[in-house]
């Protein structure tokens, strides 16, 4: 008789860790592009096209929290409008990591 491992039996072939699918802009409501962003009383408001604002307190952005008024007033949208970035500071956010409470990993 053969003796089967439990991954035999089950016919599973070990492989890569488990990855979620890396999100795509056109998979994004398109309503949740950034229309304007802003930064008052050590907080980082969002504006979105459909009229809802996201605020965080900037100092769960390490580098945004850090720099200076003028590198932080220059931001421009990425992604088709789904996304931040700040090139002075190296810093990038996604919409949808704010509407979704995802905490940037340089804060952990």
């Amino acid at each position: 008789m053969e003796l089967h491992t439990p991954l035999q039996i089950l016919n599973v072939v070990p492989s890569q860790p488990y990855r979620p699918p890396v999100t795509q802009p056109s998979d994004l409501d398109p309503k949740h592009r950034v229309k304007d962003v802003r930064i008052v009383d050590e907080r980082l408001y969002i504006d979105l096209e459909d009229g809802q604002t996201v605020s965080v307190p900037v100092e769960i952005y390490p580098r945004l929290a850090n720099g200076t008024d003028e590198q932080r007033a220059n931001w421009h949208l990425i992604r088709s409008g789904l996304g931040i970035h700040w090139p002075d500071l190296d810093v990038s956010i996604a919409s949808h990591a704010l509407l979704f409470g995802t905490r940037p990993s340089e804060s952990r």
